[in-house]
This record gives structure tokens, sequence and C-alpha cells, in this order.
């Protein structure tokens, strides 16, 4: 792959346990956060006008489960 798509997400208090570690579940949840920025916001050059692969769908539409 030629490009990187990056983005910040904001860490919380309860993504770390009282071990101070990151929960496995937490991991997935930020992972999983990640990839619906990239879905909304990645420049995929689909010339719909807007970013993403979400950039085809009607305005009143937020995401896709």
């Amino acid at each position: 792959m030629s490009e990187v798509f990056e983005c910040e997400i904001q860490a919380r208090l309860r993504d770390v346990n009282l071990g101070g570690h990151v929960d496995n579940v937490e991991a997935i949840r930020i992972l999983d956060e990640a990839r619906i920025l990239f879905l909304r916001f990645a420049d995929l050059g689909t010339g719909a006008g807007r970013p993403g692969l979400l950039g085809g769908v009607p305005d009143g539409v937020a995401e896709l489960v």
C-alpha cells in the first residue's frame, strides 16, 4: 500500500484496567473506532465528492452496520 490513513483517538479512563494494562475488549473497541473513522473520512478516490466509503450514501445516513 502506498498510502496510510492516520487518525487520533482520545484515550479514555476505561481503556486501562486496574493493573495499568489495556483490556483486550478495549483494544478491539479502539480498532473498531479507527475503522469507522476510516470509512467516514479516508480519501479513497471514489469521486463521490465526499471522502470514505460512506461518501456515496444519502446525507441522512451516518453509518452502516
